[in-house]
């Protein structure tokens, strides 16, 4: 895990309208990662981004990809199928 807090599932935000073209058009599942932070005020006069938690973001990121390989490559199947297996 890139980092040391406890992680959780919080399914909240926006709609992203072009996600279902992208499922639809590619045929594969899409993950969307948020790592914005209550206190960032997202869209608002004062948006803020903490860059520690930018950076976390994106060893999360490399994480989260390594594991789709490597559970793709155990299993030997395609990382799409790995993915529905993982989010459910």
């Amino acid at each position: 895990m890139a980092s040391a807090k406890n992680q959780f599932f919080l399914r909240n935000g926006g709609t992203i309208p072009v996600i279902n073209l992208f499922q639809k058009t590619f045929g594969v599942p899409v993950v969307l990662m948020g790592f914005g932070l209550p206190d960032d005020h997202i869209h608002g006069p004062n948006e803020r981004f903490h860059l520690p938690t930018f950076f976390n973001g994106i060893k999360t990121s490399i994480f989260f990809l390594d594991e789709m390989r490597r559970q793709a490559d155990k299993a030997n199947h395609p990382a799409e199928t790995v993915l529905d297996e993982l989010i459910g």
